[in-house]
């Protein structure tokens, strides 16, 4: 096997190969973050209306503010927490991955940490929002190698 072969040949391979990842997109890309966060918040509103909850004006407004607000902080902890509490979210993230060990590792991992860190979360174990989704960044880069 040459070393032609092993080296990506553009810019937009290297880049395709790292955003790829998801969570790497997620952390380091804005144009990926927004996307994901797009779409979880999407696949949340569906679930309302699939099971047909009547939203209060309240509710309305809040899922409003989330979506037109431009805060990597306020995205990365609505993935977080819909991944723990939102099936269709999950197997959104999930799915991103190849069958086998990558998928295998990101299941673990959100068993592992993003499940207990937002448990820890809803019991009142963290001082902010910030210092949750904080965690679980430090996590995604230690523990997944990102």
């Amino acid at each position: 096997m040459s070393v032609t072969s092993i080296l990506p040949k553009s810019y937009f391979e290297i880049e395709s190969r790292r955003t790829s990842n998801l969570f790497y997109g997620l952390l380091f890309d804005v144009t990926c973050r927004l996307n994901i966060f797009t779409s979880v918040l999407n696949l949340i509103k569906n679930t309302f209306s699939k099971q047909k909850y009547d939203l209060s004006q309240r509710l309305q407004f809040i899922m409003s503010k989330i979506y037109n607000e431009n805060d990597s902080i306020i995205h990365h902890g609505v993935v977080f927490y819909g991944i723990c509490y939102n099936q269709d979210v999950r197997n959104f993230i999930i799915c991103h991955y190849d069958v086998g060990e990558p998928r295998d590792t990101v299941v673990t991992f959100i068993q592992k940490f993003i499940e207990p860190k937002t448990q820890q979360l809803l019991d009142g174990k963290y001082r902010s929002f910030i210092e949750y989704v904080e965690d679980i960044r430090f996590h995604i880069l230690i523990e997944m190698g990102i």
